[in-house]
């Protein structure tokens, strides 16, 4: 997982001013519908994301417009259409607390090299999906994918383990 931070924390180091924010949402409403696949990636790069080359983000993907420094994609990487990155949240020490103002968080998402996003997937914040990892359509992923898995359900399960072909010891 990547670190969780204390959103308060964050925000007052980053200092991002009003019309900052505003210009991120923006973007992140017209990268959404661009047809162009390549305008759309740069859009998202225009929005601090970090994205490598021969990536694909299908259409109507929400990529977190608040935090989207914290979003790595990596070479390679294919989403399907409909999915969501989100960088921020609640996290509350246990089941029988309620949660409040300082349990707002914000941690990174990082999808490894090769790895392929089901349309409709949740990646919830700090998850890093491993390297040709797949996540099924309609998963919701709470925590990190191991490489060569393929998950699914809500909450996202190790469905399999495949061979890494490019492996050595891969029969």
């Amino acid at each position: 997982m990547n670190n969780q931070i204390i959103r308060e924390e964050y925000c007052k180091a980053r200092g991002r001013n009003i019309f900052a924010r505003f210009t991120l949402k923006v973007l992140s409403g017209i990268a959404r519908f661009t047809i162009v696949p390549r305008l759309r990636i740069m859009l998202y790069r225009l929005m601090g994301a970090k994205i490598g080359k021969d990536v694909f983000i299908g259409l109507d993907c929400i990529l977190d417009s608040s935090f989207p420094e914290l979003i790595t994609i990596e070479d390679d990487v294919v989403t399907s259409f409909r999915i969501m990155i989100i960088c921020h949240g609640i996290a509350t020490e246990s089941p029988e607390k309620s949660p409040g103002k300082n349990d707002r968080i914000v941690a990174g998402v990082t999808l490894k090299k090769g790895c392929y996003i089901g349309a409709g997937a949740i990646i919830l914040p700090g998850v890093i999906v491993g390297e040709h990892a797949v996540v099924a359509a309609g998963s919701v992923v709470p925590r990190n994918v191991e490489s060569y898995t393929l998950v699914g359900g809500v909450p996202a399960k190790k469905i399999r383990s495949y061979k890494n072909p490019s492996h050595p010891l891969s029969t």
